[in-house]
């Protein structure tokens, strides 16, 4: 997605100037159009070759969401108990 892009340009720049990219998180879009979360870094392997990663967040993300959801629950429920 457009707004991701200046994300690829600093890791650009980082591996020119590191040879290696940290690993950081954006979004690809599908061709249908739905977007997935991925985690990507890299590496100069030599000087006109490079490794890249991308590792797909999407099970990450929804056991985040899926925590998130819980402890709000059970927050709710020690507050509306009256004791802890």
């Amino acid at each position: 997605p457009p707004e991701h892009r200046y994300k690829d340009e600093i890791a650009m720049l980082e591996l020119e100037r590191h040879g290696v990219v940290h690993p950081f998180e954006k979004e690809y879009q599908l061709a249908d159009g739905r977007r997935v979360p991925v985690l990507v870094s890299g590496a100069r392997v030599t000087a006109d070759r490079h490794l890249c990663t991308v590792v797909d967040l999407s099970g990450v993300k929804h056991a985040e969401a899926a925590l998130r959801a819980s402890e709000d629950r059970l927050r709710l429920a020690v507050e509306g108990a009256g004791m802890g």
